[in-house]
């Protein structure tokens, strides 16, 4: 019996420890219901962080871009506004680049500011983007994309801890559909007839 009971404490010490990793994602999403929009429309881009298994959002960088690069950004903003770095991101042509968000640990400041533990996902990043003219109906997907020294979000995994770890990170984007305006086609073809009457 006693050696029984010291083989399965032995199998059990043998047994690998199961760690819970954090992960986080990244999404991209606009508040246009249709998904299409004609030039000089404005519809609000969101950039929403969410994560699994960590006690407090530790910081994220990087710039929400547009390909292709049409259409002009403008008001940028976040919904946090705890984090000890605070940069907003500047609105140069289509895109937002240099937003980056940072937070001391719990461990340091006594409780957790911003954000609650297993977070179901906050807007790190709000802007306006308005449609440009388009001759043809044109695709435009929004992406955020990191820096290669910070790819991901940090976290810090519980309010113990005084380091950061880099969680792995899903990103995913959205996309418009912008239209030639009213009467763009009709334009056209006048244009059209108006080169073929001075060609005669």
């Amino acid at each position: 019996m006693r050696s029984h009971m010291m083989m399965a404490l032995g199998l059990v010490c043998l047994m690998p420890t199961v760690a819970i990793s954090q992960t986080a994602q990244v999404r991209m999403l606009h508040d246009s219901v249709s998904g299409v929009v004609l030039p000089g429309q404005t519809i609000r881009l969101r950039t929403v962080v969410s994560w699994q298994n960590a006690s407090q959002f530790a910081g994220f960088k990087g710039d929400a871009l547009a390909t292709p690069g049409i259409g002009t950004a403008s008001n940028v903003g976040s919904a946090y506004m705890a984090g000890i770095l605070y940069v907003y991101g500047q609105a140069i042509g289509s895109d937002v680049i240099g937003h980056d968000i940072a937070q001391i640990p719990a461990f340091f400041m006594g409780t957790v500011f911003g954000p609650s533990t297993m977070n179901t996902g906050f807007d790190y990043l709000t802007y306006n983007w308005t449609a440009p003219v388009v001759a043809s109906p044109t695709v435009v997907e929004f992406d955020f994309v990191t820096p290669w020294f910070a790819p991901g979000v940090r976290l810090y995994p519980s309010t113990s801890s005084t380091a950061w770890v880099n969680a792995p990170t899903t990103f995913i984007g959205t996309s418009i559909l912008v239209l030639p305006g009213p009467g763009s086609g009709a334009v056209l073809a006048a244009a059209g007839v108006l080169a073929w009457r001075r060609r005669r």
